[in-house]
């Protein structure tokens, strides 16, 4: 495992960053981010995150973010879409 995060998200969570103040999109995906981790690792409102979290969590807590929230808004398009076809 390494201890680094590889991507630029998870280097963000790591951080303890929760905003992004030139992308609203990146902001939204490190607060889902952030509930993912504290979820997976049983944590309330943290500072810092512990010790033994690895570089890889940080990552695939942010690129599950990503996904999840992408499926998300391509639901809500379709929706919005077939409404105005209807």
């Amino acid at each position: 495992m390494t201890t680094c995060p590889q991507t630029e998200g998870g280097r963000m969570l790591k951080r303890g960053y929760s905003m992004d103040p030139e992308c609203s999109r990146t902001t939204h995906r490190l607060r889902v981010g952030r509930s993912l981790l504290r979820t997976a690792i049983g944590c309330g409102e943290i500072d810092s995150w512990p010790e033994w979290v690895p570089g890889e969590m940080f990552d695939l807590a942010y690129r599950l973010a990503d996904a999840s929230q992408t499926a998300r808004g391509k639901y809500h398009r379709a929706a919005a879409y077939a409404a105005r076809a209807a």
